[in-house]
């Protein structure tokens, strides 16, 4: 990195402290499950996976605000998460967020997604997914898109991190793109696919 790119860098980074963020997504709780591998099963041909450190963070459009939050903007983040426990698991990982506002609506119908990965000897040998992949009920919709309308009065800069899990899907991404150009928000598209 030469000189005068660190010095645009760090421009940038200043800038990032003052910026209020509205991100917008599909939030998940990653989980890392370590262990080790030392025999194959007599069952099947298949390693025998010893669990030990369990791990969880926020996932999805809940890193992608993690990460904003980490660069010191001030960020509102939205979604939606089922009524289970992972769902209170990622509200608790959102609520230690530093500089960050949220609010996470409770669907009764769906699973929070939750990514399991397990991985022995620095590599992955499965992923697990327990999650719901549907579009938002009408209601739900209108709250979310409430929410992001109040939240664009003061941000300048929205983000929608899609996961293809529902949040965005049926023309939500459309809508709030519509809500954040009326009001000259910059709008920063994070699709899962190639669906601009």
């Amino acid at each position: 990195m030469t000189p005068a790119d660190q010095t645009a860098l760090a421009a940038a980074l200043e800038k990032m402290a003052a910026a209020r963020v509205l991100c917008v997504g599909d939030v998940m709780l990653d989980r890392f499950v370590y262990g080790d591998v030392s025999r194959i099963s007599p069952e099947a041909p298949i390693p025998v996976f010893s669990t030990g450190e369990h791990i969880s963070m926020l996932g999805g459009a809940g890193n992608v605000a993690r990460g904003a939050a980490g660069l010191g903007a001030a960020v509102h983040f939205l979604s939606v998460i089922g009524k289970d426990e992972a769902g209170a698991e990622v509200s608790g990982l959102l609520s230690e967020l530093s500089g960050a506002e949220f609010e996470v609506f409770t669907d009764k119908s769906r699973k929070t997604s939750i990514k399991t990965r397990y991985i022995a000897s620095g590599q992955q040998m499965m992923r697990a997914d327990d999650e719901t992949v549907a579009p938002l009920a009408k209601d739900l919709r209108a709250r979310l898109l409430a929410a992001a309308e109040a939240a664009l009065e003061q941000c300048k800069v929205m983000i929608l991190a899609d996961y293809a899990k529902g949040v965005l899907a049926d023309g939500v991404a459309g809508d709030l793109i519509k809500l954040a150009r009326t009001r000259g928000v910059t709008v920063i598209v994070d699709p899962q696919g190639f669906d601009y």
